[in-house]
């Protein structure tokens, strides 16, 4: 019995040591990140998994500026300094603001830093005989990216009101 699918189909793309050591450190706050958002609505750097989720996520925002896929620095690493910056906003935050809004904001924007490496590397790659998208900067990405984006501001929006809610009048 012969298979339809080409053996090269099987073969993962090329990735260093460092790359691979990146990507399980990239994909932890992913997955935390989604345990959190499911079932306590927001990430909050007050409990122990919002601390283990900021600290890995930072990590991974740090060693995202030593791979060097193209030659150079890059679009990647642009997103990996603001996204170091957001996480340093959303730490100063959750300790001096009074409200939660600019914590909010920030978490969920590290999220979102997150789900763009996440989406641009897995779609650059998978299927691996065909990916979705040729490059980093393909046109087929831009819907993928429109979307996050509308579910990144439908997500503050509704942590937002939530919070409001919740708050004593």
């Amino acid at each position: 019995m012969t298979s339809s699918v080409p053996a090269a189909a099987f073969v993962p793309s090329h990735i260093t040591t460092f790359g691979a050591i990146h990507t399980v450190i990239g994909l932890a706050p992913v997955l935390i990140g989604l345990g959190l958002y499911v079932t306590a609505g927001t990430i909050r750097l007050s409990t122990l998994w919002g601390k283990i989720y900021w600290l890995i996520a930072f990590v991974g925002a740090i060693t995202a500026l030593f791979i060097f896929h193209h030659g150079g620095f890059g679009p990647g690493h642009v997103v990996s300094i603001a996204m170091i910056v957001d996480m340093i906003i959303w730490a100063l935050a959750s300790r001096i603001a009074r409200t939660r809004t600019i914590e909010i904001i920030t978490g969920s924007l590290s999220y979102f830093f997150l789900w763009f490496f996440t989406s641009t590397e897995t779609l650059t790659r998978f299927p691996v005989a065909h990916p979705f998208a040729s490059a980093p900067d393909a046109a087929a990405l831009i819907p993928v990216r429109l979307i996050m984006l509308v579910l990144l501001v439908a997500g503050i929006w509704w942590q937002l009101r939530r919070e409001k809610a919740a708050r004593p009048a």
